[in-house]
């Protein structure tokens, strides 16, 4: 059973935040929906589509999702808010330490693909695209630190995060909650490093 990210609660340092720079012919693009898995070669990082209290949100953490490094941070993203939570010492269970409400998004949710959920294998440079939601994701390597990276957008904003939204990352070596500034700038709201 995969550790639900504090995304339920919502109700209503170092990563990209304007998404990924590659050319499109080197990225490579999934469209995932509800139960989705995915493990990010190379890294003990894993993420999972799923539904917290009605919210579709996508989650990512360290370790797997079964068994997250117990006192890691996680991150969670959906169309309503963003947040970091931290693993319990059993790993069974995330504490939020920061949650943001995001703007509302212009432009249509992205398309739910058919089919049942799958489980996927990823590696830097891909896109992923959240079906039923604005949730945008770039699986990437800044500073020599694979990373997934996620905020809100939409195929009218040309899949850039827009000022003034909320982006989370996740790495083995940190959890950051960011804020999209003007002109592509990026501030952090809350930033941990992984034991």
């Amino acid at each position: 059973m995969a550790l639900a990210v504090g995304i339920a609660v919502l109700g209503g340092a170092g990563a990209s935040a304007a998404g990924p720079r590659a050319s499109a012919a080197k990225v490579k693009t999934l469209e995932l929906k509800l139960g989705d898995r995915l493990k990010v070669k190379g890294t003990t990082l894993a993420c999972v589509v799923q539904n917290s209290g009605g919210v579709v949100n996508l989650a990512c953490l360290d370790g797997s999702l079964s068994k997250p490094i117990p006192h890691s941070y996680a991150v969670g993203i959906a169309n309503k808010g963003a947040d970091l939570a931290q693993v319990s010492a059993s790993g069974g269970s995330a504490k939020v330490v920061t949650v943001v409400q995001e703007p509302t998004i212009s432009g249509g949710d992205f398309v739910v693909p058919a089919g049942g959920p799958k489980a996927y294998a990823v590696a830097p440079t891909t896109a992923l695209l959240i079906g039923g939601t604005h949730v945008f994701c770039a699986v990437q390597t800044t500073s020599g630190t694979v990373n997934v990276t996620c905020g809100l957008s939409s195929l009218a904003d040309k899949l850039q995060f827009p000022s003034g939204s909320y982006t989370v990352s996740e790495s083995a070596k940190f959890s950051v909650l960011g804020k999209v500034q003007p002109h592509n700038g990026f501030k952090t709201v809350a930033a941990k490093t992984q034991p």
